[in-house]
């Protein structure tokens, strides 16, 4: 059974920020970007979620597959 979604929270970290802001300008939500990034699963949307909520501190391989699902640079989130 999928995991139900988390409350939606404003960003509380300037990742989370960066993160939500670039994810919305190329118009993913945080599913497509989770699987665009190559998380699967039922709750691969709830990985982007935290990591936008600041409950998550992703590793940097983490952050490099996402900044290539968006197609920015690294910099640009960090």
């Amino acid at each position: 059974m999928p995991t139900p979604p988390l409350p939606i929270k404003k960003p509380s970290s300037p990742l989370g920020r960066k993160l939500r802001r670039a994810r919305s300008k190329a118009g993913l939500t945080q599913l497509a970007l989770a699987h665009k990034s190559g998380y699967k699963g039922p709750d691969a949307g709830a990985h982007i979620c935290r990591i936008e909520a600041g409950a998550q501190k992703p590793q940097l391989e983490t952050l490099i597959r996402i900044s290539k699902a968006l197609g920015i640079e690294l910099g640009e989130l960090v």
